[in-house]
């Protein structure tokens, strides 16, 4: 399938904007990172097995599944920044009022405090998730398609920035300020990040409104009915869908990871900050390289080598013992990791025809739930089963495995005057 779309010219303005929208939010989010804080604390906060494999992807748990609902009606308007600015209030409004919550309700019961941590990210997923389509089709109309790459790789070079920053921050706060007060100043810092990144999509110039075809206007029964026909047709939609799910693999054993690594060198809380900016450090190094790897070698080889690096990471960490063999394989799964989301967030807009992005995306990121709650069931009984991170850790090997192998089976996207075409 040939991409025919003729996109948006490239404009300085708004791919900086853009990326300084993503950096913003997900360096905002460091401060919560769902990978490396939220685990911990929710642990702190007396919560069970299940719901600590759940905090990694908790956020997603709300967000996968209203894309789909939704693709129809953003491919059917002809502005769509507007809808993206109204849903975005809603979505970050929940960790300012978890914020002022945990900061100022000194008599919260510990439950309540956990259901409120708990709560927030996967509340604000749902609005992110009703919003997503609509970001999706602004960044098809304002970044070129052979910029894409780049543009999410500086994003997350702000992200991973910011994150060092964060890790230097949570440390601090979490000691000065243990508990509620402490969380509670985490989620209302997260707020303030994520409410620049709103300012930055407001100056966004939606300049390329593509045209509407005849006969578009269809339904949420009709878009619906015809996702089986495009997975049918579309071979690299449905490899890409494929080694998405198993890729998600990697929450599996993410969820215990950093709590493995504080019961083996016995440190307290405040340690995940020294390991969220040993990721973070890594981060950059993936990103740098992603953006390099997307703009002139393509998606897919970048998703080969994250999903090498997946493997490396977690085939060795039964072995470490010492707190620099820790950090290093922070560092080295921030790069991976990094890389990882470069490409989920790049690889379907470049693959998808000119009518469909909001719904070629939508599918990618639908079979994200199946996938995110498999992991963290998976998870879950892993650690209460054997109490050690040794089976998550083969299983998410295996899973890689498994995704590296559909990866290597799609064909590549070459990049031509920003269009997506078919090569090998």
């Amino acid at each position: 399938m040939t991409n025919k779309r003729n996109g948006p010219p490239f404009i300085w303005r708004n791919y900086i904007l853009y990326s300084i929208d993503g950096g913003l939010f997900m360096g905002g989010m460091c401060f919560l990172s769902a990978e490396t804080i939220l685990p911990g604390i929710v642990k702190e906060l007396g919560g069970a097995n299940w719901l600590i494999s759940l905090m990694p992807v908790m956020m997603g748990l709300g967000w996968f599944l209203p894309p789909l609902f939704t693709a129809h009606i953003v491919e059917r308007l002809h502005k769509v920044k507007r809808y993206a600015l109204i849903i975005g209030i809603f979505q970050r409004a929940p960790y300012l009022l978890a914020g002022l919550i945990l900061l100022f309700c000194k008599d919260i019961s510990s439950t309540a405090a956990l259901c409120t941590v708990a709560l927030a990210p996967f509340i604000s997923g749902l609005f992110g998730g009703v919003g997503a389509t609509s970001f999706w089709e602004l960044t098809s109309r304002i970044i070129p398609k052979d910029k894409m790459a780049s543009g999410n790789s500086l994003r997350l070079i702000i992200t991973v920035l910011l994150g060092i920053a964060a890790g230097f921050a949570v440390k601090d706060i979490l000691t000065a300020y243990p508990g509620n007060t402490g969380y509670g100043m985490l989620h209302l810092i997260a707020f303030l990040f994520i409410s620049g990144s709103w300012c930055a999509i407001a100056m966004f110039d939606e300049i390329h409104i593509p045209e509407k075809k005849a006969g578009k206007n269809i339904d949420l029964i009709g878009n619906l009915s015809s996702v089986p026909e495009l997975i049918r047709n579309d071979p690299r939609l449905r490899d890409l869908m494929i080694a998405v799910f198993f890729g998600y693999g990697y929450y599996v054993a993410i969820p215990f990871l950093a709590i493995h690594a504080m019961n083996v060198l016995g440190k307290g809380l405040s340690f995940t900050g020294v390991l969220l900016t040993a990721q973070m450090l890594g981060g950059i190094t993936g990103n740098i390289a992603a953006g390099f790897i997307g703009d002139f070698y393509g998606c897919r080889r970048m998703l080969i080598i994250s999903r090498i690096m997946s493997i490396l990471s977690f085939a060795v960490l039964p072995f470490l013992h010492t707190e620099i063999q820790f950090l290093g394989l922070f560092f080295f799964f921030g790069a991976a990791f990094f890389m990882d989301r470069v490409a989920n967030l790049t690889y379907p807009i470049q693959i998808s025809p000119d009518d469909k992005c909001p719904t070629y995306v939508s599918l990618v990121t639908v079979i994200m739930f199946p996938a995110a709650l498999s992991a963290s069931m998976m998870s879950s009984f892993a650690k209460t089963a054997f109490h050690s991170i040794l089976p998550s850790a083969c299983i998410t090997v295996a899973a890689m495995l498994v995704s590296l192998f559909f990866v290597l089976n799609i064909k590549e996207v070459g990049m031509e005057n920003g269009r997506g075409k078919t090569g090998k």
